[in-house]
């Protein structure tokens, strides 16, 4: 089974479209927890495609769909809490506030985002150029879910590939 390092310098091209990608999410982030998925989903997919294109591999757009959408759940069962939670306080305040909590919980579920797009494109970059072939996109699923956790100092069901 291959290692994949956290630790391998990353080229500019790809740490251009990681940092595209953070700042486009972070800003689609700003229209709240859930009403952000669809922009989510179309950068996420977007993204990897190109960091896909980057490292030299082909991946067609049905197979990254599915790459992200697994990646995705498994975000959302570990980050699930901290999205809710900003929506709620955020709604509960409300009413104190005259509203203006709505927009501190959205900066916050910004950043969340900005945070959580960073973490997966930076393991997408990872994974892409430390394998030679993608030819099981459940795998690549467990070890970019495993990359993004030990990026939050969390641990996964795969972090015996992580160096």
């Amino acid at each position: 089974m291959t290692t994949y390092s956290l630790r391998l310098q990353i080229p500019s091209a790809m740490e251009d479209t990681i940092t595209t990608t953070t700042a486009a999410s972070g800003f689609g982030g700003l229209f709240g927890p859930a009403a952000d998925l669809p922009i989510q989903a179309a950068i996420y997919i977007a993204s990897g495609m190109t960091l896909a294109d980057q490292a030299g591999h082909y991946m067609t757009e049905e197979t990254m769909k599915k790459i992200a959408y697994g990646v995705s759940l498994g975000i959302v069962n570990i980050f699930v809490a901290a999205k809710i939670g900003t929506a709620v306080v955020s709604w509960l305040a409300a009413i104190g506030t005259g509203g203006l909590s709505l927009l501190v919980g959205a900066a916050a579920n910004g950043a969340i985002s900005a945070k959580l797009a960073n973490a997966y494109t930076r393991a997408l970059a990872l994974y892409f150029i430390q394998t030679d072939s993608i030819s099981d996109s459940d795998l690549a699923i467990e070890i970019l879910l495993a990359l993004i956790a030990v990026q939050f100092g969390l641990s996964s069901n795969r972090s015996d590939v992580i160096s």
